[in-house]
C-alpha cells in the first residue's frame, strides 16, 4: 500500500511538473486582453493592453488604488510567461520636459511620449469657445449636471454669471462646473464640442493627442509636451485667453438682486510669486500626476515655452518650470 502511494505521489509531481503549478497555469489563461500582470520578482503591475502582447504599466500603487484594482486580480507569471510580452509605451518617474527657446527646442526629454493632460485640456475648450460666435456677458447658470468633482467654482448651484466670468474661473481656478458650464451652454451638444476639440487640436499640428470631454476629468485626454507645447503657444496667442492669464486674482460677481462677490486666485504659482511669466496651466490627475505648461520671457529674452509632466508633486513641476524660465 506504501508503495503504491509513493508511485502516485512521484506521477503527481512528474504531471505537476510538466504542466506548471495550478497558479502558473491559471495566470497563463488569464494574462489575455484587460488583465493584470506582474513579473514574479517584479512588484509592479501590468495591464495587458491587446492580444498582441502590449503591455501598459500602472507606475504607482495610488494609481492602481485609484482605479479601483486589488490585489486579488493581479496574476503572476513566471519569468519564461512574462518574456512572451512586451511593455509598451513604459515611462520611468523622470518627468517629461519640453521646453522651446524661440524656435529652437531647448530641452526634450520624453516629450513625444502619450501622456493624460489633465486640466491642461482647458486651454484646448477656451480656444474652441473663442472660435464660436458666443457672447460673453450673456448670463450662464451653473447646474447639478456641471458638478463633476474636483477642482470647482464654490458657488452654489443655480448661480448665474457672466459667460466671461467662468472662462476666468476655467483658466484660473481650473475650475470643473464653470468648465462644464461653458461647453454646455456653447449652442452645440457636448459631443459636437468635444469633435471641435479634436479637429481644433488636428489644426494646431497636436498629431499625437485625442480629447474625450472639455474639462481635463477623464485620463484619456491624451497629448504629448510637443502636442502641449503648441496648445499653449496657439493659447497665448488669443487676446482673451493671455489677458485672462497675466491676471493674479479675480472677482466675479453673481447675476442676482443681492450679487454675491466670489474672488478667485490663479493656481500658476510662477505668476504669483512675480516670475517673468503669462499663461500657465495646470493639471492633475492620479493618473498623470502634476503637469504644467507656462509661456514667458526666458534668460535669452525670448519667448520661451515649458512644459513639464508627470511631476511626483506640485512643487517640484513649479520647481522644474522655473528652472528652465531662466536657464540660459
Amino acid at each position: 500500500m506504501k508503495f503504491q502511494f509513493n508511485i502516485f505521489i512521484f506521477i503527481l509531481a512528474v504531471v505537476i511538473f510538466a504542466v506548471g503549478t495550478p497558479h502558473t497555469v491559471e495566470a497563463a489563461a488569464l494574462a489575455k486582453a484587460g488583465s493584470l500582470i506582474k513579473f514574479r520578482t517584479d512588484a509592479r503591475v501590468f495591464v495587458v493592453a491587446d492580444d498582441h502582447g502590449a503591455l501598459n504599466l500602472i507606475p504607482t500603487r495610488a494609481l492602481f488604488k485609484s482605479r479601483g484594482y486589488s490585489d486579488k486580480q493581479v496574476r503572476t507569471l513566471s519569468d519564461d510567461e512574462f518574456s512572451n510580452y512586451y511593455i509598451r509605451g513604459e515611462i520611468s518617474d523622470k518627468p517629461i520636459i519640453f521646453v522651446k527657446d524661440g524656435d529652437s527646442v531647448m530641452t526634450d526629454e520624453q516629450s513625444d511620449e502619450p501622456w493624460s493632460a489633465a486640466s491642461i485640456t482647458k486651454l484646448l475648450t477656451a480656444l474652441v469657445l473663442s472660435d464660436l460666435s458666443l457672447d460673453w456677458d450673456a448670463p450662464v447658470q451653473l447646474t447639478r449636471a456641471d458638478e463633476l468633482g474636483g477642482a470647482r467654482l464654490r458657488v452654489a448651484v443655480g448661480s448665474r454669471y457672466r459667460r466671461i466670468d467662468l472662462l476666468h474661473a476655467s483658466l484660473m481656478g481650473s475650475a470643473n462646473n464653470a468648465t462644464h458650464a461653458l461647453a454646455r451652454t456653447s449652442g452645440i451638444s457636448l459631443a459636437q464640442f468635444v469633435g471641435r476639440m479634436n479637429k481644433k487640436a488636428e489644426q494646431l499640428g497636436m498629431v499625437n493627442s485625442r480629447f474625450v470631454d472639455p474639462t481635463g476629468l477623464d485620463p484619456q485626454n491624451i497629448s504629448t509636451a510637443q502636442d502641449i507645447a503648441l496648445l499653449i503657444e496657439a493659447a497665448h496667442r488669443e487676446t482673451r485667453i493671455a489677458d485672462i492669464g497675466l491676471k493674479t486674482t479675480y472677482t466675479l460677481s453673481s447675476i442676482a438682486r443681492k450679487p454675491q462677490n466670489h474672488t478667485i486666485t490663479t493656481t500658476n504659482l510662477l505668476l504669483r510669486s512675480g516670475d517673468p511669466v503669462g499663461l500657465g496651466k495646470t493639471g492633475f490627475l492620479y493618473e498623470s500626476r502634476y503637469n504644467f505648461t507656462v509661456v514667458g520671457d526666458g534668460a535669452t529674452g525670448r519667448a520661451r515655452t515649458v512644459v513639464v509632466m508627470n511631476c511626483p508633486t506640485k512643487a517640484s513641476a513649479y520647481a522644474l518650470a522655473k528652472k528652465y524660465i531662466y536657464q540660459n
